[in-house]
């Protein structure tokens, strides 16, 4: 897939972003929605008309949906959302180890991309 100079350097950061996911002790510290993602930021404004938003992000390229829909994102969304919200008691170890598989497959995904590209 050709990426341009500016889309790569998204996709780093975002893949460096999900390497802090992954390491993440804090569920209130882990950036899953498009505010906390690098790609989003280019590609998912709130100035674009929504039928044309991602249309050029790399994931979008590799997946043909928008906001990064059937991609290891969805899992990692609802792995966050289990930690944090766990009807009111802290997270427990298989929380955290959920969280952690959904988080590494998010960042493997990202990383393949870097890697169709041509890192």
């Amino acid at each position: 897939m050709k990426m341009s100079k500016r889309a790569r350097t998204a996709l780093e950061k975002s893949i460096q972003h999900w390497r802090e996911n992954v390491e993440a002790t804090d569920e209130w510290k882990i950036g899953v929605d498009a505010r906390d993602c690098a790609l989003c930021a280019l590609y998912n404004r709130p100035d674009m008309i929504e039928d044309r938003s991602c249309r050029a992000c790399p994931v979008m390229k590799r997946t043909g949906r928008q906001y990064c829909d059937c991609t290891p994102h969805d899992d990692a969304w609802a792995a966050v959302d289990n930690l944090r919200f766990r009807d009111d008691c802290p997270p427990i170890k298989a929380d955290w180890a959920r969280w952690r598989k959904a988080a590494q497959a998010e960042l493997e995904f990202l990383e393949s991309l870097l890697q169709e590209a041509g890192k």
